[in-house]
């Protein structure tokens, strides 16, 4: 006859030792798991120090030499006014697309047909810029005002502080009472230019924040 009552119980033994010993490798395993979880956060940290380390220190003597050697045009990306509309949602006030010129320092909109007419003729110093509407312009001249150019005596009133000559600002009536409020902040675009001021590529933006509305 057989010994298969003595096979048996032996495998019994053994498989109680293996479920004994499963719970400890399971601890060791487990054990492991924040010395991996550090050493991850050690080198996602040193790359993220090494980073800054390359914007601050590397890249940015790099733009420094480039201004330095005139090697870098800003772009001024104008920001549009706010909207003005009545007690009832009517609009009085609101921007179109146009164009701005300077000649002589003397800032001159342009609409879209008058911009398109002057790149014909092979003019490149125009910039994108908004033209204000005043669909009641006739009834309301007086109230509503009108913008214009900056002058000499109007930068040296404190009023006006962090204007620059060629900025258009409001000369008269609700133009004028709330340019705090219709004026934007413009945008900036850094360009690399190479020596016969052509454009290489793009280095940086910031973005033009709108007037906000009355």
């Amino acid at each position: 006859m057989a010994k298969i009552g003595i096979a048996f119980p032996d495998f019994i033994t053994t498989e109680k030792i293996n479920r004994r010993r499963a719970p400890s490798d399971f601890l060791r395993n487990a054990g492991n798991r924040p010395r991996v979880l550090l050493a991850i956060l050690i080198i996602f940290c040193g790359v993220l120090i090494f980073r800054l380390f390359s914007l601050q220190i590397i890249e940015g003597r790099y733009f420094r030499n480039l201004a330095n050697s005139n090697r870098v045009k800003t772009v001024i990306i104008h920001a549009p006014r706010g909207v003005v509309t009545d007690r009832w949602g009517q609009v009085l006030v609101r921007n179109v697309p146009g164009f701005r010129k300077v000649i002589s320092g003397k800032t001159k909109l342009l609409s879209k047909e008058e911009a398109l007419a002057e790149i014909a003729k092979g003019e490149k110093g125009l910039e994108i810029d908004s033209l204000r509407f005043y669909p009641y312009k006739e009834s309301l001249a007086h109230v509503l005002g009108y913008i214009g150019q900056i002058d000499p005596q109007e930068l040296k009133n404190p009023s006006y502080s962090g204007y620059l000559g060629g900025d258009l600002i409001g000369k008269f009536g609700i133009e004028k009472e709330y340019e705090n409020f219709l004026r934007g902040i413009d945008g900036r675009e850094l360009i690399e230019i190479n020596n016969t001021g052509e454009e290489i590529r793009k280095l940086g933006k910031s973005d033009p924040i709108s007037g906000r509305n009355i």
